[in-house]
């Protein structure tokens, strides 16, 4: 919503694009660093773990 309200007082319109182009730098300065509620670990620490055991999709 933060980011709604800003692009509203600047007086433009939040589309998927322009929330596209914001997405990157929010994931990783605010979305993967905080501890996560169930595992109490942040993400960015916990998927290189999670990537490991990740089996590769089939080929079709």
């Amino acid at each position: 919503m933060p980011l709604a309200a800003t692009f509203r007082q600047a007086g433009l319109i939040l589309d998927v694009p322009a929330a596209n182009a914001r997405i990157g730098e929010w994931l990783i300065t605010v979305a993967n660093t905080r501890k996560h509620g169930t595992t109490g670990i942040p993400p960015e620490q916990r998927m290189p773990r999670e990537r490991a055991a990740l089996l590769p999709l089939p080929k079709i």
